[in-house]
């Protein structure tokens, strides 16, 4: 029996942010599909899609599925790409079900200027209703195409508490406001959109005022948001022991030692700074994974960096790669850290707030000369669309994209470029304590473990079993 011809449909967008479905033929099924393209109205070519399209809607996905009888029908790519990024286990198959999920078109507060005056302009792919929504608020403007609020502290506050409940609202690190109730609006969104219990603004403030990273207050602050959603369900004569209850309950759900050990000091911290309440969960504390890092060599280093053709992509892969940077310093980077003089690089707040220096490499700086003639950055070495940092979920997606062109498994991360830099050092013959210190290890036996996938420790060494059976 005869496969069943695929037709694929393909979220896209229009030049003027509208959603069409792009209609994807494979070249052997485009003669059977051809006739069905051209056959109806509805259906056009679309130059810039270079293909055949149509709205995007749940009626005209129904459509397709009645005009392309005796077609297989794929409807995994109706999302656009960040959700599906987003989503992975959504079952797009399902028409229904794909229309029934609410997802929160992300809108971006960036600072800006309209007739010479500071504004905060709200930028995002595709308002569509949104902007009704928005227009109900006071303040909001519209002229010459953008969309924007002003500049007012007071304003923002409202606006940010306004906005959460409609779209997924984020801030460039540009727009200096260091004011909490924003921040703390920006982190409870998900939750106050769900009806939930969120952490203590209290509590949030307390971890800012120990000079906790943004990165751990947004980790504690879900873990304990989490926590206390759990426990408002227990029983009263359970809630005593609700750390362990939950802790029991998230680990029997095959969570992650690292991720139960993360829940494990957001719970003590909390006990301690709300109710000053030292809790003793030593014994629910997973112990950690001793896996050993996941190392690229370097000829898989190589592919990747030749099959990244984007060049700011490329030079945010090697940045990573040739002075051995977790993601977040790569995107911290700003222009002034680049010391040509010394060929070194400064790192700034690296992971537990320490400064560091580690190598400026010629290659990457022969690139880096390329890629800011061309880009023109302002502040940061590596700017998103609006002239902020650039995310660390995009730069996850760039390492994930060059690793499929490259055909090498997907199980490496971003994070890889980082073990293979010291890795690769040490089979060159750098010891432990240089390596140490390039990538600002406090304590040397976290460096070591990097002598357990040095090939040169193990290729001289020969086996008993080849001794045994010498000829």
């Amino acid at each position: 029996m005869d496969t069943l011809p695929h037709l694929y449909l393909n979220h896209f967008y229009d030049v003027d942010g509208s959603e069409l479905i792009k209609l994807v033929i494979k070249k052997e099924d485009y003669l059977k599909a051809k006739p069905l393209f051209k056959g109806v109205d509805w259906i056009y070519y679309h130059e810039k899609a270079k293909g055949f399209v149509c709205e995007h809607s749940e009626g005209y996905v129904k459509l397709i599925e009645q005009h392309f009888k005796g077609f297989f029908i794929d409807k995994n790519y109706l999302l656009p790409e960040h959700l599906r990024f987003r989503a992975k286990s959504l079952n797009a198959n399902q028409t229904a079900q794909y229309y029934n999920q609410v997802y929160y078109k992300k809108v971006t507060l960036v600072p800006g200027v309209v007739n010479n005056k500071e504004v905060v302009l709200l930028r995002c792919n595709y308002f569509g209703d949104l902007l009704k929504t928005f227009k109900n608020f006071e303040g909001f403007e519209v002229k010459g195409g953008q969309f924007y609020i002003p500049f007012d502290l007071e304003t923002i506050k409202k606006f940010t508490a306004f906005a959460i409940l409609h779209c997924e609202l984020g801030m460039s690190s540009m727009l200096k406001i260091n004011d909490s109730d924003v921040h703390y609006n920006l982190l409870a969104q998900s939750f106050i959109r769900r009806n939930e219990i969120c952490c203590s603004k209290n509590f949030v403030d307390r971890m800012r005022l120990k000079n906790y990273s943004p990165a751990t207050i947004k980790t504690y602050f879900h873990c304990i948001s989490v926590y206390l959603n759990f426990k408002q369900k227990l029983a009263d004569e359970e809630k005593e022991m609700a750390p362990e209850l939950f802790l029991n309950e998230y680990t029997s759900r095959g969570k992650a030692s690292k991720t139960i050990g993360q829940y494990v000091n957001a719970i003590k911290l909390w006990y301690k700074i709300s109710y000053n309440e030292e809790k003793d969960l030593t014994q629910l504390r997973p112990k950690k994974d001793k896996a050993l890092p996941k190392v690229l060599s370097a000829e898989e280093v190589k592919a990747i960096l030749n099959n990244t053709e984007n060049l700011k992509h490329r030079c945010i892969l090697l940045t990573a790669y040739s002075a051995g940077l977790r993601v977040s310093e790569v995107l911290n980077l700003r222009l002034e850290d680049l010391d040509r003089h010394n060929m070194t690089i400064r790192i700034n707040r690296g992971k537990g707030r320490k400064d560091r220096i580690t190598l400026l490499s010629k290659n990457l700086l022969k690139s880096l000369d390329v890629y800011l003639e061309e880009y023109q950055p302002k502040y940061w070495l590596f700017e998103g669309q609006f002239g902020d940092q650039y995310s660390s979920v995009s730069a996850g997606r760039v390492f994930k994209n060059a690793l499929k062109a490259s055909n090498l498994p997907m199980h490496y991360t971003f994070h890889s470029l980082r073990h293979s830099f010291a890795t690769h050092l040490l089979n060159n013959g750098y010891n432990l304590r240089q390596v140490q210190k390039l990538l600002g290890h406090n304590n040397i036996k976290t460096t070591e473990i990097y002598t357990h996938v040095s090939d040169e420790n193990i290729k001289f060494i020969t086996s008993p079993a080849d001794v045994l059976f010498k000829d």
